[in-house]
């Protein structure tokens, strides 16, 4: 029985260490890609000279992730009791019990073997506090992530509601800035046709007015 406890523990907090630095790999993935869009974005904002302050004030994205170092779970690791103590105890009363076999009454054998069955108990009931105190301990450590993850997501909905903003704007001065270029293109375009139109009115007269001398000398 006391294996099969043991075996299942030992199961389920390799199970749940697992999981705990799956998540502490994805997380620190996604902080890593939000820093680096952050400072993306600084940069492009400084060319643009945009305000980056008032996006800067209303993110906080932090610039490492806190749980990305395994010392925080390396307690877990530690080695349960041994027991070898509470062994050592039953074997002496086992031993008490088999040298005095014949010179202990019922009673006092019967009080020996509950003695040694309380210390095999107690020795059960000690590995079995310990896993709990670390399962205890790995839930603990679980819903702390969770709530990384949590203030994460929250922190990139911001960062992704600044970014959209700070891109809008971008766009909206270049869209801006092509239009009035346009605009100036076309007056150009426009200024040029009329000065194109103009000269070849006033060829046409030249080479009216000349046609007309050519005919009068010829007369």
């Amino acid at each position: 029985m006391e294996l099969n406890i043991k075996d299942d523990l030992d199961a389920e907090m390799h199970t749940i260490r697992h999981l705990l630095n799956r998540l502490v790999l994805t997380t620190s993935d996604e902080y890593t890609e939000t820093d680096e869009l952050y400072k993306q974005l600084q940069s492009v904002s400084k060319l643009e000279n945009l305000d980056f302050s008032e996006f800067a004030n209303n993110s906080s994205i932090p610039s490492s992730y806190a749980f990305g170092d395994n010392s925080q779970i390396d307690d877990i690791e530690e080695e349960p009791p041994s027991g070898q103590q509470d062994l050592k105890a039953g074997a002496d009363i086992e031993n008490l019990i088999s040298e005095n076999k014949d010179g202990i009454n019922e009673e006092d054998r019967n009080l020996l073997e509950l003695e040694k069955e309380n210390v095999r108990l107690v020795a059960i009931l000690e590995r079995q506090e310990f896993f709990g105190d670390k399962l205890e301990l790995l839930l603990e450590r679980d819903q702390q992530l969770v709530e990384s993850i949590r203030e994460n997501l929250i922190n990139r909905k911001k960062f992704d509601i600044n970014y959209s903003t700070i891109y809008n704007q971008l766009y909206d001065e270049k869209c801006s800035f092509l239009e009035k270029n346009i605009e100036i293109l076309d007056k150009n375009l426009r200024f040029n046709q009329l000065k194109y139109t103009r000269s070849l009115e006033n060829i046409r007269k030249m080479f009216s007015n000349l046609s007309e001398v050519l005919k009068e000398e010829d007369k």
